[in-house]
């Protein structure tokens, strides 16, 4: 979730968990990454993406006026068309799924490698760690926006027309003038003022029994969502990163 501050030029990222445990309406409490199939299923207003915008709205107690679906291979294909992105990896990890990993350093990563660093989540040790794993997506999402500074308005309002076409599963509610308003408005916020978020300090995980979806979920310690909402309606009061001290620093 991503919050912009036009007075201020100031934004925010905040990882929401795929297995936070939310109320969803008439559907009952689940897992947050069931939304857009149960949306899909039933003819909610606007499928899935209408029923996941309006869950996190009630969740944070905040308004979401637009969203962007992005899948793998757009993804890929975003990062080659901006030339690649670079990231500094600040724990080295290895996957022992995909048998592939990366060491502490700078990488330049093009999009094959760069969904790699943002998707590898089968690690013994911290970066294992699904909270870990959010925030390297934080990563490679600032490492996108740091690289689009560097390129010309014109080429950066081509990828922005381009981008609801670069794959079947691509959406947005955003026209084309709307994202290009965003872009100017946002395209220089230094990194200063960017705050990066993760949930981990204010959630734990549980084991879900139910039948249907059994596991590990995510729950704010309230189960309330009380601590969601204060952590988001005072988002903007401070510049300091919002994590627990085992995760990677920003400040790089």
């Amino acid at each position: 979730m991503i919050s912009l501050k036009p007075s201020t030029k100031q934004a925010a990222i905040v990882s929401i968990p795929r297995d936070l445990w939310v109320r969803m309406g008439r559907f009952g409490t689940h897992r947050i990454n069931y939304a857009n199939q149960a949306g899909e299923m039933s003819g909610y207003p606007g499928e899935g993406a209408g029923l996941l915008c309006d869950t996190v709205s009630r969740t944070f107690n905040q308004p979401i006026h637009a969203f962007v679906r992005v899948d793998f291979a757009a993804f890929e294909k975003i990062v080659d068309q901006i030339g690649g992105v670079d990231v500094f990896c600040e724990r080295s990890f290895y996957d022992f799924l995909f048998k592939d990993g990366f060491v502490r350093g700078w990488h330049h990563l093009d999009g094959k490698r760069a969904l790699a660093y943002a998707r590898y989540r089968y690690v013994i040790g911290p970066e294992g760690d699904n909270f870990a794993r959010e925030l390297r997506q934080q990563q490679v999402i600032s490492a996108v926006r740091d690289k689009l500074q560097k390129t010309s308005p014109q080429t950066a309002f081509r990828l922005i027309q381009a981008a609801s076409t670069l794959s079947s599963s691509s959406e947005t509610n955003l026209t084309t003038t709307q994202m290009i308003q965003l872009y100017r408005m946002f395209h220089d916020i230094p990194q200063s003022q960017v705050r990066h978020v993760s949930l981990k300090p204010v959630t734990e995980l549980f084991n879900v029994t139910r039948l249907a979806e059994p596991g590990i979920a995510v729950r704010t310690r309230t189960d309330d969502g009380r601590e969601l909402q204060g952590l988001e309606a005072n988002i903007f009061r401070s510049e300091r990163e919002i994590r627990t001290p085992d995760q990677i620093d920003f400040s790089r």
